[in-house]
């Protein structure tokens, strides 16, 4: 059973090539107000998730990650830091702990 298309993403055949419609006028300036709401909504939130790390371990607060997003182009995404400074600079001990961060110290959790 083939599933029944809704008029805003149906497909038109042009030429013999098939081109999404265009998608309706209000919808790119609602997105747009909606994640600015969003954005003014949690930045008490993220601030208080920044001074967190910060005195928790000190700067730096945030990562840059690389990823690959649409036709294999690269984008650069920034992160919370959730792990210790340098990871690549930790050793896994015998028993799955690493040695030099908060888990294997017993400070932490």
């Amino acid at each position: 059973m083939i599933p029944k298309r809704h008029s805003d993403d149906q497909l038109a055949a042009c030429r013999g090539s098939v081109h999404q419609l265009r998608e309706p006028v209000f919808k790119r300036p609602f997105d747009c107000v909606l994640a600015g709401l969003g954005l003014v909504l949690l930045s008490p939130l993220w601030l208080a998730f920044a001074a967190w790390i910060w005195l928790e371990d000190g700067a730096p607060i945030f990562f840059r990650q690389e990823r690959i997003g649409r036709n294999g182009r690269l984008f650069s995404v920034l992160k919370f830091r959730s792990m210790v400074r340098n990871p690549g600079t930790m050793e896994v001990q015998a028993d799955g702990t690493t040695r030099g961060s908060r888990a294997s110290d017993g400070s932490f959790g």
